[in-house]
């Protein structure tokens, strides 16, 4: 009796995760792109998400010192960018959209490089299998691409930062993507180099497919948010502009629609993820 009760309970909780965890990938699509404390909560909620999957995928030590590589990595070569303009071109963040700070740099940049990361070393497992070699190259080429979608709507419509001599890329220099991959890349290859020297750990089954699963279905809510502007009224109308750091003017539709052409090119990674997931699993 006591067991039954507990089992149903057990099913009760589960199906409570599942319905919150919808509702959260709603939120996500809705105000993932939005540069205000919609999106700041979005991606509050987001990186926890994503530190509960990689914590059932990879464990708590693992998580851990993901976050510690992450977090000296990124801050440090952020901080260096802001000062020198290397790797990514000259560029600052804007005060008034932050309230933690590392430096020069905001402490949510780095939680962002963090949960967005787990979530592409995760989608990288799912789709390099057993090659493990090229998995912090892959999963610097997801975080790449959604740096192409979230930049030229966050620092020219968003000004959340501003490039000071604007970009070929809708305000965006091209130099700030190699920087992204070579920035992502060392992370990557630091906490591939740290795995090596720590024991093997093979969770359940039930529960590394539920992790990659919410991986995969929370890079796929970020990819499918750039489209929500196209089912939304604009009251600017399709002409409206914003003007770049060197002054160049560019149109915001065609700024939403790049990003949301690359948006779905996060979808379809993740759906080739849930395809690779649901092959594996059966």
């Amino acid at each position: 009796m006591i067991a039954t009760a507990a089992k149903r309970a057990a099913v009760n909780l589960a199906g409570l995760a599942r319905g919150l965890f919808a509702l959260y990938l709603l939120m996500l699509v809705v105000w993932g792109s939005q540069s205000d404390a919609r999106g700041h909560l979005v991606a509050a909620i987001g990186i926890v998400i994503a530190g509960l999957a990689g914590v059932t995928a990879l464990g708590l030590s693992r998580v851990l010192l993901f976050l510690a590589i992450v977090l000296g990595v990124t801050l440090s070569i952020e901080n260096v960018g802001v000062a020198t303009g290397f790797p990514f071109g000259h560029y600052h963040f804007q005060a008034a959209q932050f309230s933690l700070w590392v430096g020069r740099v905001p402490l949510l940049v780095g939680a962002l490089y963090f949960g967005v990361g787990l979530l592409s070393w995760l989608i990288a497992g799912i789709l390099l299998e057993a090659r493990v070699m090229l998995r912090p190259v892959i999963a610097a080429g997801l975080m790449v691409l959604w740096d192409l979608v979230m930049d030229p709507s966050f620092s020219t419509i968003g000004q959340v930062w501003v490039w000071h001599q604007g970009g070929a890329f809708f305000g965006v220099p091209l130099l700030n993507f190699a920087g992204w991959f070579l920035t992502t890349w060392i992370m990557f290859q630091f906490f591939a180099a740290a795995l090596r020297r720590m024991p093997e750990r093979d969770p359940r089954g039930n529960a590394r497919h539920s992790a990659q699963l919410v991986a995969a279905l929370l890079y796929m809510g970020i990819g499918l948010s750039p489209l929500v502007p196209f089912f939304t009224p604009d009251v600017r109308g399709g002409h409206a502009t914003v003007v770049d750091g060197a002054g160049h003017v560019w149109l915001i539709h065609h700024i939403q629609g790049v990003s949301a052409l690359l948006g779905l090119c996060m979808g379809l990674v993740s759906a080739l993820a849930l395809r690779k997931l649901r092959r594996s699993f059966h």
